[in-house]
């Protein structure tokens, strides 16, 4: 009940355009932060931010409390052994990506192997969680590329809702079920570019308005 509360709160504070959607604006972004997203955000503890993780168990408990800290739907177990076999299977490539190692390397790509190898194991399509673990991980390890050149915010929460309120704004192609992660990320630069916002600001303001939609 709280949750919903904090929600529909950041909803009725943030300004408006004529169209009664959310104006995509720093002053929305603070609103949203401050009476929703910094809230969830600070059930996440520091037990497990460490450069790279050394047994599976610590890596399922971490994803296991970002799930938990995240506006997603139940994980199946499932789901949580295939992204961490994925990471174990694919450690060195996985690493070198998150640390910005890999020359040239697109951070949404990685999202999208994930979620691929996800299905492959009888898991879902977590896109949210993929993304939201690339984007603390990055955010968690030390002299991470990722970090310094803030290209950890091509890992935008993605999710139904978002994906609902970017119908809004103009970008009905999105709305299909098998939308890739880097179709999702090329709407959310060209908001971007738009806007001034960057990826994850954007997705704040619209995770938001979206649930409500």
């Amino acid at each position: 009940m709280e949750e919903i509360f904090n929600r529909i709160t950041a909803l009725n504070k943030m300004e408006k355009d004529d169209q009664n959607r959310p104006v995509l604006s720093k002053h929305n972004v603070e609103v949203v932060n401050r009476n929703y997203f910094n809230v969830f955000e600070k059930t996440l503890t520091t037990s497990h931010r460490c450069s790279r993780f050394t047994d599976e168990q610590t890596l399922q408990n971490t994803l296991k409390e970002i799930s938990r800290a995240l506006p997603v739907i139940l994980v199946p177990q499932e789901s949580y052994d295939a992204l961490v076999q994925y990471v174990f299977d694919f450690r060195e490539s996985f690493w070198n990506n998150i640390e910005g190692k890999t020359k040239n390397f697109d951070p949404v790509i990685i999202v999208d192997a994930m979620t691929d190898f996800s299905v492959t194991r009888g898991g879902r399509r977590e896109i949210c969680l993929c993304s939201a673990l690339c984007r603390y991980l990055s955010e968690w390890t030390p002299g991470s590329i990722l970090t310094e050149d803030k290209k950890q915010h091509r890992f935008p929460f993605y999710n139904r809702p978002v994906r609902k309120a970017l119908e809004r704004y103009g970008y009905t192609r999105l709305n299909r079920q098998n939308v890739s992660y880097n179709e999702f990320a090329n709407a959310m630069t060209d908001l971007a570019d738009k806007t001034g916002l960057n990826y994850v600001e954007l997705d704040h303001i619209l995770w938001i308005y979206g649930r409500m939609l």
